[in-house]
């Protein structure tokens, strides 16, 4: 969250000594990640100094870390009131609103920030996101190219809009962008990550590759990297390789990974392996109620008729819980093709079941 540099030093610095002892027990508050505790503490705080605009930034900090986002707003806006000049709390009010959907206070807001300082990278990078949300990608390369003339060197400028190239298919302005900006961090994973994609979109699986593979070399931990290199695999035909870097991927995010690996045995039809896939997910995510659909379809693939049908009836319970209609008829069909007793089913007139509904709601 952009709130004040330190805001808590601020406080400490700026309010009479009766309040000093509070702005300490607030301070401990936060660093144990106590919010609701340190949020109490500076509303007392705030009563002693209601027009200090650092108590009322590190108030909206607080609800941030909630994820109150109204009252942070509230707090923000106070903040700025008390101290209109101040770019962070101009940012952090800004970032908020976007939390909240007002696309157009935190364009608004974000743009009186930059009036107030035009060298600053923030508000540069949370305009054009913004506009960019607003379906606005014109205006928020132009911010970009305004934030870069101002800072030609800066890396996250240079990223964001190599970024939004690749997002509007512009692979070759996209590499332009960061080219250069993996010059100034060569090794920074995420520069090259995406110019893979932008490799990648002009033909050169390759090249791509071995961008990953470097960055692989930086950071083998980066989890990311090896989805994006086993999706690479998966599509340019290299089954093998796409399955040996999900299960590398395993032992770092494993829910994650399983789900991909059974997603790409079921593609080509190895029943026993993907039900032995998402029967991993399952374990790991219980509630998650697709991978026991994906489990069920692998199962009933199998033949495996009561298995599948007790996986399919948990995904039924939990789709139903959880207000999915559409999963839960996916289901409905699939369990009435299992339960068609033998002398009702026609030979050569099997129906395959639906596939389930993607993984939108998984937040891996």
């Amino acid at each position: 969250m952009l709130i004040a540099a330190n805001p808590i030093q601020v406080v400490a610095q700026a309010t009479p000594s009766p309040v000093t002892h509070l702005v300490r027990q607030g301070r401990e508050l936060i660093q144990r990640g106590d919010w609701l505790g340190a949020l109490e503490v500076y509303q007392q705080i705030a009563e002693h100094s209601p027009n200090d605009g650092a108590v009322w930034a590190t108030m909206g900090y607080l609800h941030s870390q909630r994820q109150d986002w109204s009252a942070a707003a509230g707090a923000y806006q106070r903040a700025v009131h008390l101290s209109p000049q101040n770019v962070d709390y101009l940012n952090a009010l800004a970032r908020v609103q976007a939390e909240l959907g007002e696309w157009a206070s935190a364009a608004a807001t974000y743009t009186r920030s930059l009036r107030t300082n035009a060298r600053q990278t923030t508000a540069y990078l949370g305009l054009a996101a913004v506009q960019e949300r607003m379906g606005q990608a014109q205006a928020a390369l132009a911010t970009l190219g305004r934030g870069l003339a101002q800072n030609p060197r800066s890396v996250p400028l240079l990223i964001a809009q190599g970024q939004l190239q690749l997002n509007l298919n512009q692979p070759q302005l996209a590499l332009a962008a960061l080219t250069q900006a993996s010059q100034l961090a060569p090794r920074n994973t995420v520069i090259q990550r995406l110019m893979a994609l932008g490799w990648a979109a002009k033909g050169d699986i390759p090249r791509a590759k071995r961008l990953l593979l470097q960055a692989l070399t930086v950071n083998p931990r980066d989890a990311d990297i090896h989805f994006q290199l086993a999706r690479l695999q998966e599509t340019s035909g290299d089954l093998a390789g796409a399955i040996q870097t999900y299960e590398l991927a395993a032992q770092l995010q494993p829910a994650r990974a399983y789900t991909h690996l059974g997603q790409l045995y079921m593609q080509h039809r190895q029943w026993e392996k993907a039900a032995a896939a998402f029967g991993e997910v399952v374990r790991l995510e219980p509630e998650l109620a697709i991978a026991h659909h994906q489990l069920g379809l692998a199962l009933h693939r199998q033949k495996r008729h009561a298995e599948a049908a007790s996986a399919l009836q948990t995904a039924h319970r939990l789709y139903r819980q959880q207000n999915n209609t559409l999963g839960a008829q996916q289901v409905e069909t699939v369990l009435q093709q299992i339960q068609l007793p033998k002398s009702k089913t026609k030979p050569g007139k099997t129906t395959d079941p639906l596939p389930p509904l993607p993984y939108d709601e998984y937040r891996y």
